[in-house]
Order: C-alpha cells, then sequence, then structure tokens
C-alpha cells in the first residue's frame, strides 16, 4: 500500500513550439516525455496507472474522480 496523496490537473494542450523549450527546473526531474495512455500504462506501477486511468476517464466524462488506494472511494 502506498501512503502518498497524489492529484492530477487537467491542463491545456501544449503547443509544440512552447514544448521545445521546456526545461525541468531542479534536481528532482533530468527529463519528461509526452506519451499516449497506453505507452504511460507500460511504464507506471500498476495503482499508479489505476490512478491515472481514473483522472483521463474523469475528464473524458467532466467530472472528478476520488479514489482510495487506486480504486473508487
Amino acid at each position: 500500500m502506498d501512503d502518498s496523496l497524489m492529484f492530477v490537473f487537467d491542463g491545456p494542450r501544449l503547443e509544440s513550439e512552447l514544448i521545445a523549450h521546456l526545461q525541468p527546473d531542479d534536481d528532482e526531474l533530468s527529463r519528461y516525455a509526452f506519451l499516449a495512455p497506453d505507452d504511460v500504462r507500460l511504464r507506471l506501477r500498476p495503482y499508479v496507472w489505476n490512478r491515472l486511468d481514473a483522472a483521463l476517464k474523469a475528464a473524458e466524462s467532466n467530472t472528478v474522480a476520488y479514489l482510495h488506494n487506486g480504486h473508487p472511494a
């Protein structure tokens, strides 16, 4: 079980020109990637993917998702 608190926020799509100028600002993040959900699923631990999948579905349905241990609360 995980004791972290995670929030996922939906933001606007970024234009290619803006993406080209993004740079990590501190030592915590050394690189980033923009991936399709199926590719993200392959990189995340299952419990983190469950959270992101719920967030994506909530965004599609214009609602919110509240989870406890990766499952709907």
